[in-house]
This record gives structure tokens, C-alpha cells and sequence, in this order.
């Protein structure tokens, strides 16, 4: 038999050993292969040859041995393998159970990963049992476990405030003291394992080799993965196998190099079992737990806003720091970790450190990040707290000009006795404090990550000194966009706007010229589109328009096929006057829509809140905190047109639906000439951190328009739509604007609902009469320009969006100039 003796020496273990011991088999954590008779009902394990042989090696005869390396010669270089595993001496594995220095020139020594191989073998191929014995760094043993369950103690007890991330401390509880995830089994075909080892790794790695291997050899300088003889992955059962791949961006004028495992491709084909992310259900919290990073950038700012509020005069500074190597220190549990390996070169590859790429690493690492927030902000023993790090910083010299107000109304309130608040995007946390408090803050947040993540010579620390910021100021980048504490300005950076620039125009050539476009290239521009969406007005709706094309031809190919390196897309005209409409923007550097005042960007009481109706023979709104309203007939607008509304189930083509969706933009129309005359003519009309429009209607169809109509296949609707997108870009350049629409009960509308019905309200004398707090309100006629716009609107056929001339006529209509009484 095998000799077991060696993993389980005494003198390889401490004397608190058993009391370390934070891995225990009873979790319900295992990979296997299905045999191909294998139904869900009756489940057949599938064990492999290889590792057959291994366990019956022993009761082999010599003649018996050599027939079998002759026959399968795998066999022959395990043999070899056991011979020398047999004879391991004690220093071998003394020299590993001796962490990496983390701090060395990043090798993969391919002694060592012989004598892991090795010590693999003597444990049977149980990788779980490999790293049980090798411990440290592997399963964070330097991590004081004592300490952390009082700080979790002490957490939870902390109330978490609306809209702050939850934390799952039963999760967080058993991530650190037994790895990830609590309950799960993998399970794929033993066939589809030796194929993908033969398909080896996609195509774009092929000319990144050397950082490849550079790359892995930093994880494992780092003991974040584990290597091993690739022939070996044979003898694991259970394991499965996925793909390399690599993405390369320019940040700051230096390429940044990131390895990508994807465990999503199904590179077999639709049946490929292998594929790790499709065994983790999005919907089942246990397999992907949820993130909470969404809100960050809004939380921030709402953290800005409520600070001037608080201190109206001190400057606002901003400060962030990040974790290094951050995935990688949330810990699989072994027993699962065969299910994330890959394959490189003459290298098997088996992580302890979350990878980038799998469906559950950013929500399990996300539960410490933002763990690590919470305490940062919460724990007592930091309240006054300082580091070094943090004693280092500068402050930068500020320029003088005036502090931007921030008004308090029924959501933002001050600080609300909350003195500090740490903010997480991943791995990123984000601080915003007056001067006063921002070194402790800063401290804070390097104390906090010691704490969860741990300091030890064997890895690097939590909080990179050389990444370190240098200066606390008011100006700084966030996620990518820069953020002014003390003008409270969003702003997209100049050189986003550029490279955003060149790849729109770059789609724009390809579809004037009759071309097609490269998935690629659509895919590029959606994520940057996604990401200055946080900034432009309605934004989002640009983002739809692009991301509906790759829909359709993604449903149409497959996610495989569809995501081809030269595969093109066809766009609609919508998309690409849209994209017109983006590039126009684009190239004026000085136009506003790229410099946002950070209060429309948070939850914020509206300055107005516009109401519409609409019916089959008329439309109507009214906005009482801008002193509008205003009634037609549908005649009026739909005539000479194409368009024939119906009722209710009667087609959805020409559906009553648009007509509300019509009239929550003349809605939004008045609204705007009403603001812009405020601007103009009222001298105590505050308007520098924007307006904030509220649009309501009880039409969820209609309002989900305006950002969803790219979904729409009726032509009128995304006219409509289009329309309104370029109402509100020129409207910006006017007058910081944000439009929001609001769903109100028909119940809750009926003002709105009488001045858009004709038959049942006659005059605007009968509308008074029932409900005469609308008297007082300036009645305002549709302007003939705006008829003729909504009118082209309604054709039946996609029509090229309305020129910056047209936008710019119908915003300098002179609103004081309609009719201020009451009509018949």
C-alpha cells in the first residue's frame, strides 16, 4: 500500500494545530463526474481510469506495471512520479510547508512544482487534504480569528442606515473561518474534461504568453494558486477545466494586463458540461450571493451633498484607497477549489484565491469589502484612530472660488449624527470628510482592511504603500469620473470623451458606408456608454438602443457564435442617429452635458411635478409648482398623420399607450420653456445645482418609455422617444435638467384626466369648476412648432432625429408670450 506517513507527521504540525483546524470534512462541499447513463433522478459517478489504477498500483505485478505503461504511457510518467513521492525526505517537505516570500522575484520553480505534484499523489489526489497539511497562507491562517469574531460581534450589532449595503454575517462568518461557498456540488462529464485540457485556452492568449505565465507566477509567489504537473489533472476527480483569456486596457497612459477565467464559455458546444458558471443559479443567493456596489457612486455623492449641507462652509475633501491582488483573499473551500482550475502551458493550475471571472467571486468577496466599510465606520476602537499611511498625506492647495450650496429637503437632512461613512466599489473605498476628519477616515480604512484581510510577512498587505494616494483634495477621481467636493461637480474626463468619441464615429462610418459593424466594437461602446451614462441626461436610453441590437443578434446566433471576433451587427436607424446625436456632444468639449452638479444626480425632492393624460380625443397636464397647464385635442395632433389610436385591446401598435407617452412629453416640454423663463427673468430663482423634474402619469407603459423604447417594435414610439432624448440634451445646454418619470394611481390623476377629456370637460371654465385650485394656473397653448415635430413623430416608418437648429427654435419660444388666461 501507499505510505500515508508523511502528510500526517507530527512534527509537521504545531502543537495548536487540531484547534486551527478551520476546514472540516462535514461541510457539504464536492465535485464529480457524471457518467454518461447518469439521469438527475439517478445520479452515476463517473471515477477516472487513471486514478483507478493509482489506488490498485500497489497490487499490480511488475509484468502487469510495465504492460500498462506500454499500453497507456501516462502511465509511465506517473510511475516515475511515485517512485520519487515515496522517497520524499523530510526537507522536501519541510521546504514546502515553508510559505513563498512574497516579495521575490515572481518564478514558477518547477522543482517545487514537482514535489507538489508529488505530495498531491501521496494524498491520494485529494487536493482538499493537500492543503489542509500545507495550511498558512493557503487557508489564511494568519488571520486572528478571535479578534474578527468580536469585531462581527460588535457589527452586528450596528444598525445598517436605507440604502447602505445588508450584511450577511452567518456568510461572512463561514467565508473566513472555512473558505467559500457554504453548500454546493459541482458536476460535469469526465469526457468534456479531456477535451477542454485539448482545447487549451481561447485564442487572444496566444500572443501574451510570457505575461500569462508571469501573471501565474505572481499568484503563486503570492500563494494564491497552486501548481502542478498538467498531465495530473487526470488523476482529480471532479476537477473541471476553463479556459484562459486576457483583457488589456490603457489606464494613464500604461497598459494594464488582466488574466480573465472564463468559466462561462461553453467552448464544446451547447451540451458542454464542463462550464462551471452554469451550475451557479443567479437567482439562489447561496450560489451567487448578491452585490450591493450599484449605488456606490450615488451613495457618494449623496455623502458629499449631506456634508456641505452639515459644514455649508468647509470644503468637501475626497479620498479612496483599494485592496491589492482583491479577489484572491476571499478563500475557496478545498474541497470545491478543483472545481475553478485551468490549464497553461505544461501547468495545472488550482486556485485558493477567488478568480476573476467566475459568477460567485464578487459577491463572496464584496461580503468582506463591504464588511470592512461598515467597520471602518462603525468599530469603536477606530474611532479616533491613526496610521502612518494616513499621517503621510498632504492636503493640496485648494483653489479659491465659492462653495456650491447644498439645500436640505425631506431626503437629505446633514449627516443625521452620522460623522462618517466609508463607501465600497469592489475592492475601492471611497471617503468624503471635511478637513477635520478626513486623516482619521483615511486611517480608518487601512485599520479595517488589517483587520479582515490580515497582515503577514508571507502576503502583501491589504493596503498597498506604494498605491497610496498622496493628497487629501477636493478634487478626485471616482470610479472613473472626476468629482469636485467643492463646486459639486460630477465630471466625464476629457480623455474618456475622446476615446468614446473616436469608437462612435468609428461605428458611424461603417453604417454610412452600408457596412456592418463588429459585435466587438458595439460591445466597447455599450460599456463605455454604460459608464458615462451615470452623467448624461437619459443617458440610459442610448444605452438601450445598442444594447437591443446585440440582443437580437446574440437570440439570433448564440452567445458563442454571436460573440465572434470578426462577427458584424447590423444597427437600426434609430441606433445610429442616436449615436449621431452622442457624437455631436462628443465633439464640442464645452458642451455641458458632460459636467453634471452633483444634486441631480442623488435622490432629491423635485422642484416640479408635472401631471398628464391622455384619452382617445384629447390630451392634458398641468404643473402647479411652475404655474402651467394645458389642454388638446388629439385631432390636433394626430391629424394629417398615419396614426389612428385605438383603445384598449385593440392593437398595440397604434395603442392609447403613445398618446400618453405624447403627452408626458409636452409635459416635459413646458416644463422646460417654464424653467428657462424662470432662469431668465427671476433674479432669486436658484438653478446651479439644476432642476429636478418629476413626470408623473398612470400610463407604467409610457413611462417605461423613456428609457425603455428602444424595446419597442412600433416605429411611433421610438420617434417619440428619440424626440424626447434630444429635447433633453439641448435642454442641458441651457439648464442643468434631470427628468424622471413617477407612476400615479388614475385615482390620484383626475385633474390631469379631466383636462384631457374634451367630451366630459368642454371648456376650461368646466375643469375649473370642479376643481378650481387649477383657475390660477397660466394656460399655455401648443406651440405650432412643437405640433409639427410631434406630428413627424407619428409616422409609421423610423424618421432621422430633429436637427440642433429645430431643438434650438422650439427651446426659444417665449413662454410669457402664450395666452396667461383662461379660455373657452
Amino acid at each position: 500500500m501507499l505510505r500515508r506517513g508523511i502528510p500526517y507527521a507530527g512534527k509537521t504540525h504545531s502543537k495548536d494545530y487540531a484547534d486551527k483546524r478551520r476546514f472540516p470534512f462535514t461541510i457539504p462541499l464536492s465535485t464529480s463526474y457524471e457518467h454518461e447513463s447518469s439521469t438527475p433522478e439517478e445520479p452515476v459517478d463517473e471515477v477516472p481510469t487513471e486514478l483507478v489504477f493509482h489506488f490498485c498500483w500497489s497490487f499490480l505485478s511488475p509484468d502487469d506495471t510495465i504492460a500498462l505503461c506500454e499500453a497507456a504511457p501516462l502511465m509511465t510518467a506517473y510511475q516515475s512520479l511515485r517512485r520519487r513521492a515515496l522517497s520524499m525526505s523530510e526537507d522536501t517537505l519541510s521546504t514546502l510547508l515553508t510559505p513563498l516570500n512574497p516579495e521575490d522575484e515572481p518564478n514558477i520553480d518547477q522543482d517545487r512544482v514537482d514535489n507538489l505534484s508529488q505530495l498531491l499523489l501521496l494524498c491520494h489526489f485529494d487536493f482538499s487534504i493537500l492543503v489542509k497539511l500545507l495550511r498558512g497562507p493557503l487557508v489564511a491562517d494568519y488571520l486572528d480569528f478571535e479578534r474578527l469574531d468580536s469585531v462581527i460581534d460588535e457589527l452586528e450589532l450596528c444598525p445598517t442606515h436605507p440604502g447602505q449595503p445588508i450584511h450577511d454575517f452567518q456568510k461572512i462568518r463561514h467565508q473566513l473561518h472555512h473558505g467559500f461557498p457554504m453548500d454546493k456540488e459541482f458536476r460535469c462529464k469526465l469526457k468534456d474534461v479531456k477535451l477542454r485540457n485539448l482545447y487549451d485556452n481561447h485564442s487572444s492568449l496566444d500572443p501574451h504568453q510570457d505575461l500569462v505565465r508571469h501573471n501565474i507566477a505572481k499568484d503563486v509567489q503570492k500563494s494564491f494558486v497552486l501548481c502542478f504537473h498538467r498531465w495530473l489533472f487526470r488523476f482529480l476527480h471532479g476537477l473541471h477545466l476553463s479556459p484562459l483569456g486576457v483583457l488589456i486596457k490603457e489606464r494613464y497612459g500604461i497598459l494594464k494586463y488582466r488574466q480573465l477565467n472564463d468559466l462561462s464559455s461553453l467552448v464544446l458546444g451547447d451540451n458542454d458540461t464542463g462550464a462551471p458558471n452554469s451550475q451557479l443559479d443567479k437567482k439562489d443567493k447561496n450560489d451567487v450571493p448578491p452585490v450591493y456596489y450599484g449605488n456606490a457612486f450615488t451613495r457618494l455623492c449623496a455623502r458629499i451633498w449631506n456634508l456641505r449641507i452639515e459644514y455649508p462652509d468647509d470644503i468637501v475633501y475626497i479620498y479612496k484607497d483599494d485592496i491589492v491582488s482583491a479577489f484572491r483573499r476571499s478563500k475557496y473551500n478545498p474541497s470545491i477549489a478543483i472545481a475553478y482550475a485551468y490549464v497553461f502551458q505544461d501547468l495545472l493550475c488550482i486556485p485558493l484565491g477567488a478568480l476573476f471571472g467566475p459568477r460567485d467571486s464578487p459577491g463572496w468577496f464584496c461580503m468582506l469589502s463591504e464588511l470592512r466599510a461598515f467597520a471602518s465606520a462603525n468599530l469603536k476602537e477606530l474611532e479616533n484612530c491613526t496610521h502612518p499611511l494616513s499621517d503621510s498625506v498632504q492636503f493640496d492647495e485648494c483653489e479659491e472660488h465659492p462653495l456650491a450650496k447644498a439645500i436640505a429637503d425631506s431626503i437629505n437632512k446633514g449627516l443625521d449624527g452620522l460623522w462618517k461613512e466609508h463607501l465600497t466599489f469592489v475592492d475601492d473605498t471611497m471617503m468624503a470628510e471635511i478637513k477635520e476628519h478626513i486623516r482619521i477616515s483615511a486611517a480608518a480604512s487601512i485599520l479595517s482592511a488589517e483587520i479582515i484581510f490580515g497582515t503577514n510577512p508571507e502576503v502583501d498587505a491589504p493596503v498597498s504603500t506604494e498605491k497610496f494616494m498622496k493628497l487629501f483634495s477636493n478634487y478626485c477621481d471616482c470610479l472613473g469620473i472626476d468629482v469636485d467636493g467643492a463646486r459639486l461637480l460630477v465630471i466625464y474626463p476629457i480623455n474618456k470623451r475622446v476615446d468614446l468619441c473616436q469608437h462612435v464615429n468609428e461605428i458611424i462610418t461603417s453604417l454610412d458606408s452600408g457596412e456592418r459593424v463588429l459585435v466587438s466594437l458595439v460591445a466597447t461602446v455599450l460599456g463605455k456608454l454604460r459608464h458615462a451614462a451615470q452623467i448624461l441626461p437619459d443617458g440610459n436610453f442610448l444605452c438601450f438602443h445598442l444594447q437591443e441590437s446585440l440582443n437580437k443578434h446574440l437570440e439570433r446566433w448564440g452567445v458563442l457564435k454571436g460573440w465572434g471576433k470578426y462577427r458584424k451587427i447590423h444597427l437600426d436607424k434609430a441606433s445610429k442617429w442616436a449615436l449621431r446625436l452622442m457624437a455631436m456632444c462628443l465633439e464640442d468639449e464645452s458642451n455641458p452635458v458632460w459636467t453634471r452638479p452633483l444634486g441631480l444626480l442623488i435622490p432629491r425632492d423635485a422642484h416640479g411635478t408635472p401631471y398628464s393624460d391622455a384619452s382617445t380625443t384629447g390630451l392634458g397636464g398641468f404643473c402647479t409648482s411652475l404655474n402651467f397647464q394645458w389642454r388638446c385635442l388629439v385631432a390636433d395632433i394626430v391629424g394629417g398623420t398615419a396614426f389612428k389610436p385605438k383603445e384598449r385591446g385593440e392593437g398595440d401598435d397604434l395603442h392609447i399607450n403613445v398618446l400618453e407617452f405624447v403627452g408626458i412629453i409636452i409635459n416635459i416640454y413646458f416644463s422646460i420653456l417654464r424653467i428657462i423663463a424662470k432662469k431668465k427673468y427671476d433674479k432669486k430663482f436658484e438653478y446651479d445645482q439644476g432642476f429636478i423634474l418629476h413626470c408623473f402619469a398612470d400610463n407604467t407603459s409610457a413611462l417605461s418609455w423613456m428609457q425603455h423604447a428602444s424595446r419597442s417594435k412600433n416605429a411611433v414610439t421610438r420617434n417619440l422617444a428619440q424626440f424626447l432624448l434630444c429635447l433633453l440634451f439641448n435642454a442641458n445646454t441651457i439648464i442643468p435638467l434631470a427628468v424622471q418619470g413617477f407612476h400615479v394611481k388614475g385615482v390620484n390623476n383626475e385633474r390631469a384626466d379631466a383636462l384631457s377629456r374634451p367630451k366630459n370637460f368642454p371648456t376650461y371654465n368646466d375643469v375649473f369648476e370642479t376643481y378650481s385650485d387649477l383657475k390660477n394656473l397660466q394656460v399655455l397653448d401648443l406651440p405650432h412648432c412643437l405640433i409639427v415635430q410631434l406630428k413627424r413623430c407619428l409616422s409609421l416608418k423610423l424618421i432621422e432625429a430633429p436637427s440642433k437648429k429645430t431643438m434650438t427654435a422650439l427651446l426659444r419660444v417665449d413662454v410669457l408670450s402664450l395666452r396667461p388666461s383662461a379660455k373657452n
